[in-house]
């Protein structure tokens, strides 16, 4: 009975340990079909993407990889003869007659503006194909909408837009909901600016604003201590003592930025008043309108003068096409790929004293 005992046990113990080597071995297989995979993603996103990259394949040149050329988002048929009354008129701006019968399309550009101007860089990309493909484009329509933001970055943006201007490109921006200050900073170059009659237009100036802690951290007997090398390094910050010199300097330097978005004003849009307008003041686009303060030269949607426009011009949409990394599970792998890696690229480049 011992004896049977014993073998049964023996049997089970080597079943045990077969298992156990079973899945040992296929843990360490699963890892390594995960590394193979992970560095496959890798290899592919390094390449740009995955897939062979095509052209628009509409009888242009594509310069970047990732752009998306697409003529199915806009409106493709035109309406019948007689179905609709569509004049370019109605919106208060002519169209020029050599756009009207030109039979080459319209690029349509789209920018959603926040206070960073984020998304500036893939615009730039963007204006980089209608650029480049000047010769085949009829005109550029921008949709854009911006509250504003910082001067940098809507400067940026209003290079990008100056850019499709100095190219020869008839330049039409559709704003969507607002183009105050940097977002209006940036539809300067326009050749026409169309409107809805709520959206904001305006807000020519600018603004610096923070908290000041000086006086509280006195208070704590915290002493805040800021060393520079030169005189106006440091004028105004959340920190350090506000004395009327240095908010002097910054009033100074403010004014100077005003000048200059001033002065942009008065070389693209000289019908505008600048002494009336350019106070940091917004209107909705139906009064300025009304008012002929110069700030927009028509009052429609951006879809209703696609609608028009559309009439007598194709719209090919240019876009980025999107990340298949940033979606779903190749989201989580690849952030996690791209965490390893600069936790190495970290660790090697550390120095040690």
């Amino acid at each position: 009975m011992w004896d049977l005992i014993t073998t049964a046990s023996s049997a089970v113990n080597g079943f045990v340990v077969f298992l156990s080597n079973l899945m040992g071995l296929g843990f360490k297989a699963i890892l390594v079909a995960i590394a193979f995979v992970a560095l496959g993603l890798l290899f592919a996103r390094m390449k740009g993407g995955v897939g062979k990259k095509s052209g628009p394949k509409l009888g242009l040149f594509q310069y970047h990889t990732d752009t998306r050329y697409d003529p199915s988002t806009a409106i493709t048929s035109r309406v019948k003869a007689g179905a609709l009354a569509f004049d370019p008129a109605d919106f208060g701006v002519e169209i020029p007659q050599a756009l009207r019968s030109s039979k080459k399309p319209v690029a349509l550009l789209r920018f959603d503006g926040n206070p960073t101007a984020a998304g500036r860089r893939q615009f730039a990309r963007l204006v980089d194909e209608v650029v480049i493909n000047k010769d085949k484009f009829a005109a550029c329509a921008v949709v854009a909408s911006s509250p504003g933001g910082t001067v940098t970055g809507y400067g940026h943006m209003y290079m990008q837009m100056k850019r499709l201007r100095d190219a020869g490109i008839y330049l039409i921006v559709l704003i969507d909901e607002y183009a105050a200050s940097g977002g209006y900073l940036m539809s300067l170059p326009a050749n026409v600016i169309v409107a809805p009659p709520l959206s904001v237009v305006g807000s020519i100036g600018v603004v610096q604003e923070f908290l000041n802690f000086h006086d509280l951290l006195k208070t704590l007997g915290v002493r805040p201590m800021t060393l520079t090398a030169g005189k106006f390094k440091r004028t105004l910050s959340p920190t350090g003592e506000v004395t009327p010199e240095a908010e002097a300097k910054v009033k100074e330097e403010l004014a100077v930025m005003h000048r200059q978005f001033i002065a942009l004003v008065k070389q693209w849009r000289p019908q505008i008043d600048a002494e009336k307008v350019c106070t940091g003041e917004h209107w909705s686009a139906q009064e300025a309108f009304d008012l002929k303060l110069g700030l927009v030269d028509a009052i429609e949607s951006p879809e209703g003068y696609l609608l028009a426009l559309n009439q007598d011009s194709d719209i090919i949409e240019l876009s980025a096409k999107s990340d298949p990394f940033e979606r779903g599970l190749l989201r989580f792998v690849t952030g996690a790929i791209d965490l390893i890696i600069s936790r190495v690229a970290h660790f090697a480049n550390r120095r040690v004293m």
